[in-house]
């Protein structure tokens, strides 16, 4: 490879390495989620992983120019027509990402949209005219983050086929801009630790899923305080009533507060709902003389949680 060559390679490699751990990501693989303290702190990382995706496809793409014949002379076309179109995807998702006007299931459904197009830029990757030598020490790495990258969507597509535990409502309190509901299984469900979070969604196995964090339960039921912040959430408060069935994941997260009798000192602080992960905790703990856990929790309403704080 050329001197020349190496900067659009090498910003093509952080483009499409960049894409590969983005799937990864989506796929919720446990060793990663531990690795970045839970499926919550991901988020962060998706972020820029994706700004390092389109920054790199971008100079790559004014920067790389079609050199020898490629691996398939006969493919090298279509392998530039495929980066071509992988670019303009990512360009598009961007864009998708910025813009907070696009209602939420669209933009999550175009998210899905990020495996194809990292096929495509895999494509380009070994099928376009480059310098890129088969069996070469660049070609293997980036045969090897290709291979990663397919596993991790080909996992997410599986993962939606897998259907999360159909639960029933059993009580809904409303109050003001919320709804404070409790589901009931006619399964033992997966046991889950306080401050953790699931993904609940309408009964339909197609339908969007968001995540709350759990406010308390047993192995038969799980509760949660859902306050009214988007057109889901809107939605939900509004129509929610007993007996509604929908479908709930299993507890993730590493958000623990310590409530065993060997804990630390801790301050808890929380706003509004976002009291639920202390709720949890709260549900768990037994009376001890170990170290104080002390809560500041502020709230503009008055909400029927207040009263369980007191109990």
């Amino acid at each position: 490879m050329s001197s020349k060559n190496i900067l659009p390679a090498g910003f093509g490699a952080l483009s499409m390495t960049s894409m590969a751990l983005v799937l990864v990501l989506a796929a919720r693989w446990r060793i990663v989620d531990r690795i970045l303290g839970g499926p919550d702190k991901s988020y962060g990382s998706h972020r820029w992983l994706g700004l390092f995706a389109i920054g790199g496809g971008l100079a790559h793409w004014a920067l790389a120019s079609p050199v020898g014949l490629g691996i398939l002379p006969a493919l090298a076309g279509r392998g530039s027509d495929a980066g071509l179109i992988a670019m303009l995807g990512l360009i598009v998702l961007t864009l998708a990402a910025m813009v907070r006007v696009i209602p939420y299931h669209i933009w999550k459904a175009s998210h899905m949209l990020m495996g194809p197009l990292f096929l495509l830029a895999a494509f380009h990757t070994f099928f376009v005219a480059s310098p890129l030598a088969m069996g070469a020490a660049p070609w293997t790495l980036m045969a090897g983050v290709s291979i990663v990258g397919v596993i991790a969507w080909c996992q997410t597509l599986l993962r939606k086929l897998v259907p999360a535990r159909l639960v029933e409502v059993e009580r809904a309190t409303p109050f003001e801009g919320g709804v404070d509901v409790t589901f009931r299984s006619k399964r033992p469900m997966p046991k889950f630790q306080p401050g953790q979070f699931a993904m609940l969604g309408h009964k339909s196995m197609r339908a969007e899923a968001h995540p709350f964090t759990i406010a308390g339960g047993d192995e038969m039921t799980r509760r949660f305080v859902i306050r009214a912040a988007g057109d889901w959430t809107d939605n939900f408060v509004k129509t929610v009533k007993v007996g509604d069935r929908f479908r709930l994941g299993r507890g993730v997260g590493r958000f623990l507060p310590q409530i065993d009798s060997q804990r630390k000192e801790q301050f808890w602080v929380a706003g509004g709902v976002g009291i639920t992960p202390f709720l949890s905790a709260l549900e768990r703990m037994q009376p001890d003389v170990a170290a104080r856990v002390t809560s500041i929790f502020g709230i503009r309403s008055r909400v029927p949680l207040l009263v369980r704080l007191r109990m």
